[in-house]
């Protein structure tokens, strides 16, 4: 049997390396959307790169990627300032990449850099298909053609948890805090006799009963003669939808006291 001439597969492995890190001696800026991303204990990050084709979103390529702990702070905080978002899935990006071929590992890349100017561009483009799209479908006005009552009490948001957009509807809603006031004109009594406080309960459905989940002070801001004001900047904090009181009981231990939680108004 004749033996053919061959090689073995590291020397194999070890020609690709070679040339690829010939070809790719400096870094490349290469387009691609995240599909996976993970900051792992050490604070390295660690990413699949993908590249999709056509409108059924089948990926044409994919390949790992990391960013070293020493340079992500800098890339994501970067990123996240100019965007307004943070790195996250389904985010397209140019990324500066040095190509790396590991005779174990296979092929990855390591990112040096992200430009969020791209993203933003891609950003617009996808809105303005999204309205695009909703115009088309005559569904753009629905909103706007509602009517708006002067206090809104509810609002629903349907969305993933994880997804980027109800993480920035998060983040707007804590820089606008919901402000509750109450002014009570309180006689002889001194401000610190009167406590009121923000109650909250699950729906409550049909005059059923009233399951109290939360309550939360509020504080005492200003005081005019016998009218004192109670302030309270409350950003909420669990999903669901819930019925809100404010409720107002005495502090005094000489006071007549009792929790009158199903006397409240529920809103």
């Amino acid at each position: 049997m004749q033996t053919h001439s061959h090689i073995t597969l590291s020397q194999l492995q070890r020609l690709v390396k070679e040339t690829l890190h010939e070809r790719f001696a400096l870094p490349v800026w290469v387009s691609a959307e995240i599909s996976e991303i993970k900051v792992n204990y050490s604070g390295h990050c660690y990413l699949e790169l993908v590249e999709k084709g056509g409108d059924n979103g089948v990926p044409l390529a994919q390949s790992r990627a990391v960013i070293w702990r020493t340079a992500y702070p800098r890339i994501a905080g970067y990123f996240e300032a100019e965007t307004g978002q943070r790195l996250a899935a389904g985010i397209k990006i140019l990324a500066k990449v040095s190509v790396n071929y590991h005779e174990l590992y296979g092929f990855s890349l390591q990112i040096t850099d992200i430009d969020p100017t791209y993203t933003l561009g891609d950003m617009e483009r996808q809105r303005q298909m999204t309205i695009a799209q909703l115009q088309k479908e005559g569904v753009w006005d629905m909103n706007r053609e509602a009517p708006m009552p002067v206090v809104v009490q509810r609002v629903a948001v349907v969305s993933s948890a994880n997804a980027a957009g109800y993480q920035d509807f998060r983040k707007e809603l804590a820089k606008s805090p919901y402000r509750f006031e109450v002014t009570l004109d309180v006689g002889s009594l001194r401000a610190e006799d009167i406590g009121v406080e923000l109650v909250v309960a699950q729906q409550i459905v049909g005059g059923g009963k009233v399951n109290v989940t939360r309550t939360i002070g509020l504080k005492h801001t200003k005081t005019d003669g016998s009218r004192v004001t109670y302030a309270l900047d409350y950003v909420p904090d669990r999903t669901g939808t819930f019925d809100v009181a404010m409720r107002i009981h005495p502090t005094h231990p000489r006071l007549p006291h009792r929790m009158d939680f199903a006397l409240v108004k529920w809103a």
